[in-house]
């Protein structure tokens, strides 16, 4: 049906007759830059706008506001259209701003779907085929669909396989969970901005109350994933598993070409080891998935408790439960000092109690323990509170 719809025939719906959504829209458009007051400022590049523009009436297509602001318009009309670019932009100067558009309705037309079977619709698709070479075409691209989302759920299963072979007493270190949080959560707020959420709404959900309640839910995954891994990497050195250079920078150098394309920021001493891992961890798996015998089963219904290592329900009875025992905590922390303040009072200024020196080994355990300890820093340079 996709495929038919970006092929389909464009008849126009004639004069008088609204589009509607679904409806096409030919269309000359000039942009601005809204100021404070309403009005149209300067004007946008030539990129955000332009003549004989076609705007598919479907959500999603364009910056917001403006499919929904040529509903209803008929041949020849002229609208004004305020939309807002959305936070990730191709045009990365206009992100987020407000924006005015004159739009000329040219044309509205409805498209006219190509009948299939049909060697004139393959011809379309590409100019000399027949509909036999594009029915083959299409059933080796499905093939292949399956085949690499078959590949993911071996994967997955090899290491969730992995993990249930490590031994019951084998603990992650505390600080290596909380690092492995901190760029979950900053990652989840990337993806909110660019999911049009804005630095002030944002802003509000970065509070150490916040990620302690997501690093609670979310630890049983981030635990898991930290021990799949380590066992990964150990497999790798078993093994002598190593990705090629000449690999990994061909894949970083896609990584730039891409981000500058989208006119974003590129580090490679940051993309880097991470482009690496991503490439090691293939590789392992591949290995052990040639040395395994997979058998595929059918799938079954999705158990959240297998993720969240507990039913949302529990998970929320145990976040409320934690709430008010902190809440108890904090109400009785003023009558705890309040005694200890009265106890101090009795004790004779000249009275000293000797404190016998701990041993060494006690020393060291204490002082191995408080490295484990969280930071309690903000994610990934974010500041609590603050807009990033």
């Amino acid at each position: 049906m996709k495929l038919r719809r970006q092929h389909a025939d464009l008849v126009p719906v004639g004069a008088g007759v609204p589009a509607v959504e679904g409806n096409q829209v030919l269309v000359d458009m000039n942009g601005f830059l809204a100021k404070p007051d309403g009005t149209a400022g300067e004007a946008l590049p030539a990129v955000a706008g332009g003549e004989d523009v076609q705007v598919p009436l479907e959500a999603g297509k364009f910056m917001p506001g403006l499919v929904e602001g040529l509903v209803g318009a008929c041949d020849g009309e002229t609208r004004e259209i305020i939309v807002t670019f959305p936070p990730r932009s191709s045009v990365p100067q206009l992100a987020g701003k407000e924006a005015i558009f004159k739009v000329h309705c040219k044309k509205v037309q409805r498209r006219e779907l190509p009948d299939v079977p049909s060697d004139e619709f393959a011809d379309k698709v590409k100019n000399g085929m027949t509909f036999a070479e594009l029915d083959a075409k299409l059933r080796e691209g499905v093939q292949q669909d399956a085949e690499e989302k078959l590949k993911g759920n071996t994967h997955r299963a090899l290491q969730k396989a992995l993990v249930e072979a490590l031994p019951a007493e084998f603990e992650v270190p505390e600080t290596l969970v909380e690092d492995v949080t901190k760029e979950r959560f900053a990652a989840m707020l990337s993806d909110m901005r660019e999911q049009g959420s804005t630095d002030e709404k944002l802003k509000e959900l970065i509070t150490q109350e916040n990620y302690e309640r997501y690093k609670k839910i979310s630890r049983p995954m981030v635990t898991n994933s930290i021990k799949g891994d380590l066992a990964l990497k150990a497999v790798s050195q078993q093994q002598g598993l190593s990705v090629p250079e000449d690999q990994v920078d061909d894949e970083v150098m896609t990584l730039q070409a891409q981000a500058l394309q989208r006119g974003e920021k590129f580090k490679e001493s940051d993309v880097r080891p991470k482009v690496r891992a991503s490439l090691e961890k293939s590789m392992v798996l591949n290995w052990l998935e040639s040395q395994a015998t997979v058998t595929v089963v059918e799938p079954k219904e999705f158990d959240p408790a297998e993720v969240l290592g507990a039913t949302p329900e529990e998970l929320a009875q145990t976040l409320r439960a934690d709430e008010v025992a902190a809440k108890a905590l904090a109400a009785e922390a003023p009558a705890a000092a309040a005694v200890g303040e009265e106890t101090a009072a009795l004790v004779e200024p000249e009275a000293e109690v000797a404190v016998p020196e701990p041993k060494a080994e006690v020393v060291a355990e204490a002082e191995a323990a408080a490295g484990e300890e969280p930071s309690g820093a903000a994610p990934n340079g974010y500041e609590w509170g603050q807009t990033f």
